[in-house]
């Protein structure tokens, strides 16, 4: 098409002449630029078709993007052709998963102790308390099922203590811890040892429902220097705890004397010491003591009446050098 439209000038400019017209000869230097003025407007009809031959062609088809890139090996650039008909889709890195920490619980279900069989004193600690006790008198001598659900801890720090106190003669107990109805502990036994802690177990019971018997406390270790004793009278029923072992005892006002305590104080350690008291029914009343050699280093003693169940706790410390630290 830009061709012909050459041609086309060409004629129109030979017919203005004439078939006769007299030519006059040019210069030299005109015929030069006219020469330069006639490339010129073949260049610019050119562009201009291709102009037009452009701008027939879609610019939504495609995009073509020219990207350079210097490679490290290299200073000459290299042109690479990225066609692309839609956005390039952005990544979002999918986050690990998060990991669950386990929430500690309770043991589940239904718990329950028993003490039966009872001569002279027969008491169920549940995590440092008294939650029941059964004593030699025929209408006491069987607690029945206790639920100790409200007693139990989140956790596996749960442990329950079956505790015998007997007096001047002969004593006996029975023992028992249900879950669910059956029976998953149970002991039962005799003494003829006078005026001590006949028998004691303590049961851990652990948030999966399962139990185990803790061994008995080791008196190995270097203990404490002097003659350590402890003393309980009460009425009903008292007991101190040193280290989570019960080491002294006492029901219904019986004298049941000094208890040695020597091989459960360690130097090095402090040592946590635990006194309760239990009543049955109407008044209550109870003397403590402990005391190294001759002097009493701890002592408390109350009375009251009424109240029933546990009527005293207290807990402290008797540190590696043998002095009290409520």
């Amino acid at each position: 098409m830009c061709i012909g439209s050459i041609l086309v000038r060409k004629k129109m400019i030979e017919r203005a002449k004439g078939p006769g017209q007299h030519k006059k000869p040019k210069s030299s230097i005109l015929s030069l630029l006219q020469s330069i003025f006639a490339i010129i407007g073949v260049i610019s009809t050119i562009f201009i078709c291709m102009i037009v031959a452009l701008m027939a062609i879609s610019p939504s088809n495609f995009q073509d993007v020219l990207v350079q890139l210097y490679p490290l090996d290299t200073q000459e650039p290299q042109v690479v052709v990225v066609t692309a008909t839609h956005p390039l889709a952005t990544t979002t890195p999918t986050p690990p998963p998060a990991t669950s920490t386990p929430v500690p619980k309770p043991p589940s279900g239904e718990w329950m102790v028993r003490a039966y069989n009872t001569d002279d004193v027969n008491v169920l600690v549940v995590n440092g308390h008294i939650v029941g006790a059964s004593n030699v008198q025929d209408s006491l001598k069987d607690t029945g099922l206790i639920n100790i659900n409200p007693y139990l801890q989140v956790g596996d720090s749960n442990y329950v203590t079956f505790v015998n106190v007997n007096g001047p003669r002969g004593g006996v107990w029975g023992f028992t811890l249900h879950h669910d109805g059956a029976i998953v502990w149970g002991n039962e036994g005799r003494t003829e040892q006078p005026n001590t802690i006949g028998y004691y177990k303590t049961i851990q019971i652990f948030s999966d429902n399962t139990v185990m018997e803790l061994p008995p406390s080791d008196p190995q270790g270097e203990h404490l220097q002097g003659q350590w004793s402890a003393r309980v009278s009460a009425a009903d029923l008292g007991l101190i705890f040193i280290n989570g072992v019960p080491v002294a005892g006492g029901y219904q006002g019986v004298n049941t004397g000094w208890f040695d305590t020597s091989n459960y104080l360690f130097s090095g350690i402090d040592n946590e010491v635990t006194a309760m008291v239990w009543n049955f029914d109407g008044e209550y009343s109870w003397d403590m003591a402990i005391q190294v050699g001759e002097m009493i280093v701890w002592g408390s003693s109350n009375q009251g009446t009424e109240q029933v169940g546990e009527v005293f706790h207290t807990s402290f410390i008797i540190d590696s050098n043998g002095n009290v630290i409520p």
